[in-house]
């Protein structure tokens, strides 16, 4: 199974005041089978739920490549279709993940996420 975590994310954001309101940042980690595969304190959530966010629409027919504005380690976050699966990668995973994820395993995730994000 695959979990988006987010947390310390400022809800608030129409309180916030210019230049906060453009980098509502939180900290966000990737769990893959309830092991930590990525974790950064201080991620772009809006940007990356946005990318995540057109895959779906597309209903996954392509590989997604998060590409942030915040680094030049791009792509930063990657599904990759293997046949009618998934294989997560990036520049600043924990570990290699061999296992690959379920188009339904994702848009769970996805369902998750947004719940986190409202």
């Amino acid at each position: 199974m695959i979990k988006f975590l987010v947390e310390n994310l400022n809800k608030k954001i129409f309180e916030l005041e210019y230049p906060q309101v453009l980098f509502p940042e939180c900290k966000f980690s990737i769990y893959v089978d309830s092991i930590c595969w990525f974790c950064e304190p201080n991620f772009p959530i809006y940007e990356f739920f946005k990318f995540l966010k057109e895959w779906e629409d597309n209903n996954l027919q392509t590989d997604m490549h998060y590409i942030s504005m915040e680094t030049s380690e791009n792509p930063l976050i990657s599904f990759e279709k293997i046949q009618c699966e998934w294989k997560i990668s990036s520049q600043w995973q924990n570990f290699q993940c061999d296992r690959l994820i379920t188009g339904d395993e994702l848009k769970l995730s996805f369902q998750d996420l947004k719940k986190q994000l409202s």
